[in-house]
């Protein structure tokens, strides 16, 4: 979306809203959290990202799981430069919000990445080691589909790094 009263050739700060758009695009995006109206109302270029339904992928594979945070983030980092490529957005004031699977796609991104100056996440992303410290075993026996069974500086070490870096 566009900011109000948008000027051909003038670069704006820009919004990313992370997780599930569909429905609720001008509604806030996932969770209500995110007024992209308001944003836009005050100046911001917003993209509402929908990063879609999870993969098909292999219980305890790491990498096929890795890719659950990596292939957004690389979209993410498209849709970026073809924007700021287009003139319509200041590469130095780019900012990102997530909830839930978008909170751990922000995560992933703003560690992975350099493209943000700004990150507002609405709880914690589950593939954060100290969430790992935190969870119960319902979440252990998720962090093991993942690939990522066992504390973060045991056997998992290398994967967590990966993930966390």
């Amino acid at each position: 979306m566009k900011p109000a009263g948008y000027e051909q050739g003038k670069r704006y700060p820009f919004i990313v809203t992370l997780y599930r758009s569909g429905d609720y695009f001008l509604l806030g995006a996932s969770g209500n959290e995110n007024p992209i109206q308001v944003y836009a109302a005050h100046g911001f270029a917003v993209l509402s990202f929908d990063v879609g339904r999870n993969r098909l992928r292999k219980d305890g594979h790491f990498e096929s799981h890795l890719l659950d945070w990596a292939s957004p983030t690389a979209s993410l980092e498209m849709a970026v430069q073809s924007l700021v490529d287009r003139g319509i957005v200041d590469a130095t004031k780019v900012g990102l919000t997530g909830l839930s699977h978008g909170a751990e796609i922000l995560e992933y991104a703003i560690s992975h990445t350099n493209l943000f100056q700004a990150a507002i996440e609405s709880g914690p992303g589950a593939r954060d080691p100290y969430f790992f410290y935190m969870a119960g075993r319902g979440w252990h026996g998720l962090f093991a589909k993942w690939g990522l069974g066992g504390w973060p500086e045991g056997e998992s070490k290398k994967n967590w790094q990966k993930l966390s870096r």
